[in-house]
């Protein structure tokens, strides 16, 4: 939580945690004794609406009442309903409720200690006696004693990750991109893969396509956009659902009824994967790293703007260090929590003295030796996007005449590093102009 702005308080509030306190308590009452035993009070919730379900649930479980998927209670909140049922689908068990218990009740540890130095801090500067601001100690010592009583947040970590990879089913991922898979295995569990691309080469689409493969797959895809809105995001992926080209769905006035009814109808079969998929935009570092956990893969779009939110500790590390630490937390998280993370990466085009249109790692933004951290490392080339800059260096790069027609649907994927097999190599997939959803080999 280093370097977060904390005068907004959802810095100091974790609302997904809230929720699978409640889901997980509901769906078993079993779990009530040990969450209540951490020990975690009503008053330890942030939100009101959860604060409120766990006072009500606590007091029929003290009453000895049933507690199990309650949906009706005598002096219920009007949106009781609704409220304990997103809880239960926010969670697929019961089994991690101390975990999310814990969690809520260090953070609301954080806020008490927030609010006390605060309070300290404007005493020291007023003309209270001495004794006045050294009784500031003993609440602090009595939030010690609470803590040390709570838990040990290193092995609670560690008993929780370990969980994690014992509970992950280990079926394939995919990218959908068959001659892709043969090359790289699939999207492997405690994978790092970075996928650079320069700009208007598909970046973000080929990742909202991986999405779209993986959630028919059945897994838990977490994507974390630094350019587009939530909004827009799932916009796009309907439209590649639908078959829709991205200029009309920028403006949606130009599309016809039949193509509006082609949207909708994506969106809602969207709406059948939404425990599966969770869209966030601009979200903080520290809270997206309390959550990726919970996902099969993780897709970070991408790696630069996501940097420049997160203030280093040190103010004056270079950007170099800033991307390579981002990177290494990244790579450590991935291999604790058992899933595969894809993060997107702006290269620089090479200079204008220069004809190259194929892309190298050297091209990475503020993070030149990027394949360091990563295992695998795919780059994206779509040539119709070099013909208007240089048509000549494209024939002559792709050993192309004059005469060959280079088709607008041909794009590269370069895998530049391959820890799981061979690296160095082009794989040819196409691409629809208009929809940018990708498929396997071009055809002219």
């Amino acid at each position: 939580m280093n370097n977060q702005d904390i005068t907004n308080p959802l810095a100091l509030a974790n609302q997904e945690a809230e929720m699978a306190v409640i889901g997980s308590i509901l769906l078993d009452a079993n779990k009530i004794g040990a969450v209540k035993n951490i020990p975690l009070l009503p008053s330890d919730f942030f939100m009101p609406n959860y604060r409120n379900a766990y006072r009500i649930i606590l007091e029929r479980w003290d009453l000895g009442m049933p507690t199990d998927k309650i949906l009706t209670v005598n002096n219920a909140p009007e949106n009781w309903v609704d409220l304990v049922t997103e809880c239960m689908e926010s969670v697929p068990g019961s089994e991690r409720a101390v975990y999310y218990g814990r969690l809520v009740k260090e953070l609301s540890l954080r806020r008490k200690l927030y609010t006390e130095t605060e309070n300290l801090a404007k005493d020291c500067l007023s003309d209270l006696p001495m004794e006045d601001l050294l009784s500031y100690t003993n609440k602090f010592d009595e939030l010690k004693k609470l803590k040390d009583t709570v838990f040990d947040l290193d092995e609670l970590s560690d008993q929780a990750f370990e969980w994690i990879k014992q509970n992950k089913i280990d079926s394939e991922m995919k990218t959908g991109l068959a001659e892709l898979d043969d090359q790289i295995g699939g999207l492997r569990r405690q994978n790092l893969i970075v996928i650079g691309g320069w700009s208007s080469h598909c970046k973000s689409a080929l990742m909202q396509n991986l999405v779209l493969t993986n959630l028919k797959l059945g897994k838990i895809v977490y994507y974390y956009s630094y350019e587009l809105s939530a909004k827009i995001v799932y916009t796009r992926m309907a439209g590649i659902e639908a078959g829709l080209p991205i200029y009309k769905l920028m403006s949606p006035r130009n599309l016809s009824v039949e193509e509006e009814e082609r949207l909708a109808s994506a969106k809602v079969s969207l709406l059948q994967y939404k425990k599966n998929l969770i869209v966030r935009d601009y979200f903080p570092y520290h809270l997206m790293m309390n959550e990726i956990w919970k996902a099969d893969l993780v897709i970070i779009d991408y790696l630069q703007p996501l940097v420049e939110m997160t203030v280093p500790e040190n103010k004056y590390e270079s950007k170099y260090d800033q991307h390579k630490n981002t990177m290494l937390s990244l790579r450590k998280s991935e291999t604790k929590n058992n899933n595969c993370i894809i993060i997107g990466s702006q290269l620089t085009y090479p200079d204008s003295a220069t004809t190259r249109i194929i892309p190298l790692i050297s091209d990475t933004r503020d993070c030149k030796d990027i394949g360091n951290y990563a295992d695998i490392v795919l780059l994206n080339n779509w040539p119709k996007k070099h013909i208007v800059r240089n048509e000549k260096a494209v024939r002559k790069q792709m050993h192309k005449s004059n005469d060959d027609f280079i088709p607008e649907n041909e794009f590269h994927i370069y895998i530049a590093k391959n820890n799981n097999g061979q690296s160095d190599t082009r794989i040819d997939v196409s691409i629809n102009p208009e929809t940018l959803k990708f498929t396997n080999k071009y055809s002219v």
